[in-house]
């Protein structure tokens, strides 16, 4: 929560320019009925705890906003930003089971809306239909991505789910240890773009090391091209970045064995 506040918070503070204005953020409860909740990444309808950071700065065009959580995506001058804040922002969102939404129009600020699930009694949950979740079982996951706040991000929500993560953010030593271990991992995960190389070249040396081991590439964009080019090198599945954890469950079950510890 720290991270996501202080990602939304200076987005706001740059959106000022170093100019007079307000950055507002304000919590309070909200119930959701199913009308209210289905646009909201199709959030369950009952209670949530909503974040709103708001400021008064120049806002985005709907361009913009289509794609302001994309990877790498930044409308900030070179040496300014990664693009990635509010990429992390939206991961952290969707591994807390909520929904992340923003509201702006050019000139009339910018207005962020954060719904996580509230705490309910055993009572309430009792009444509520279980989420579709698949745990692992200890299977061993091989995480590669440049960007060491996502191998965090990525860490912490695999190894909730039941995995056991070894992350990596250095493509060259990641292929140097995976050349001596490849017999440790049940299946990887990598990054499409890094310094040097890609996740393709990164999955066809593996692939030349373990044939059979299942990969997972990510892309903040996904075009039919990648896909196919993806299947030509014998990666098992593509998939967008950021994901939620119920995507991450459900093509981690598919693609590995149980494995018990």
């Amino acid at each position: 929560m720290h991270q996501l506040l202080m990602n939304l918070g200076t987005n706001a503070w740059h959106a000022l320019e170093d100019q007079p204005g307000r950055i507002e953020i304000r919590l309070e409860s909200v119930i959701l009925d199913a009308d209210s909740a289905a646009p909201l990444s199709g959030l369950r309808p009952g209670a949530f705890c909503r974040l709103t950071i708001s400021d008064t700065g120049k806002g985005m065009d709907a361009a913009t906003v289509d794609r302001i959580f994309d990877p790498f995506f930044t409308t900030k001058e070179a040496g300014k930003g990664t693009g990635l804040g509010l990429s992390v922002v939206h991961g952290i969102v969707m591994c807390h089971e909520g929904s992340i939404g923003v509201h702006s129009d050019p000139g009339k600020g910018s207005h962020f809306e954060v719904y996580l699930p509230a705490a309910t009694t055993a009572e309430e949950l009792s009444d509520q239909a279980p989420r579709k979740m698949h745990p692992g079982e200890g299977q061993r996951v091989f995480y590669l991505d440049d960007e060491t706040a996502l191998v965090s991000l990525a860490t912490r929500m695999l190894e909730r789910l039941g995995y056991r993560v070894s992350g990596f953010t250095d493509p060259t030593e990641a292929v140097e240890i995976f050349s001596r271990r490849s017999n440790d991992f049940d299946v990887v995960i990598t990054d499409l773009n890094m310094p040097g190389t890609s996740g393709l070249q990164v999955a066809k040396k593996m692939l030349s090391i373990r044939p059979q081991i299942p990969i997972i590439l990510c892309s903040g964009r996904l075009t039919e091209d990648l896909k196919q080019t993806a299947n030509e090198v014998g990666i098992r599945h593509v998939l967008h970045k950021p994901a939620s954890l119920e995507e991450f469950g459900e093509i981690l079950y598919r693609l590995t064995e149980p494995r018990h510890p």
